[in-house]
């Protein structure tokens, strides 16, 4: 472990969480005074950060020297593999029938359902150009928050702490990544990142978390894309943060 790692640590624990937080919440301003969404160039701007971690990791495990397997970049074999493919069949299942709910919904459920997502929604994709950005956007985030919060942050806690710690740990820091989205949000991005730990001490290979991930943001997206879509014109001025 070297200083480079213990800077990387701290700017995915304190720097991202906080520079995140504060553009969100600058963005919610905007929009609530009348501005244009602009959510294309919001996605943009978020390949552009993840990409750029992602340069930042890789560029310092070649020059340390270290072996990719080690950010668990290996192959999934035995029950764990097939354990772990169920497990991700049964994810996108469930998120197909959520789908095949949303399109079923009421306008009064959209409505309800966008009122629930508070000012999150201002973020989500609500026409097909939008979606498409979106479904980059998600497997940018498979393999890039995979690669960090569960492969690096693995390796860099295990050392350190009990295994059951270090998914705590792990998911913890990949929950402050996303503190913008309110105490709840976190909670439960927490709770998923429970279980991506989870699959990858199952599976020993990151390749099945980033499947996970990415289908999962994927299908998500679908499913409030079929909630929020042609919502702009009711996208209420003065609408209060989410908590």
């Amino acid at each position: 472990m070297t200083i480079v790692d213990y800077l990387l640590l701290a700017f995915l624990v304190v720097v991202f969480p906080v520079a995140g937080t504060i553009s969100y919440f600058r963005y919610v301003r905007r929009i609530e005074r009348g501005e244009d969404p602009e959510r294309v160039k919001q996605y943009q701007s978020t390949f552009l950060v993840e990409w750029s971690l992602f340069a930042v990791l890789v560029a310092l495990w070649i020059w340390a020297g270290r072996d990719f397997a080690l950010l668990g970049f290996t192959t999934p074999s035995g029950a764990g593999e097939i354990a772990g493919a169920l497990l991700v069949a049964g994810l996108a299942v469930f998120l197909i029938f959520s789908r095949k709910k949303a399109e079923r919904a009421t306008e009064s459920e959209r409505a309800d359902y966008r009122k629930a997502l508070g000012t999150v929604r201002y973020f989500l994709p609500v026409n097909r150009r939008e979606l498409k950005f979106f479904y980059g956007l998600s497997v940018t985030a498979g393999i890039v928050e995979e690669m960090v919060y569960r492969g690096y942050l693995f390796w860099l806690f295990a050392p350190l702490m009990p295994v059951w710690a270090v998914v705590i740990a792990s998911a913890a820091v990949f929950a402050l990544a996303h503190l913008y989205q309110g105490i709840n949000g976190a909670l439960q991005v927490f709770l998923v990142g429970l279980g991506f730990g989870g699959l990858y001490l199952l599976t020993g290979s990151i390749w099945i978390p980033i499947l996970a991930h990415a289908l999962m943001d994927i299908l998500q997206g679908r499913v409030l894309y079929e909630y929020l879509r042609g919502a702009d014109e009711d996208t209420p001025p003065g609408a209060a943060p989410a908590a």
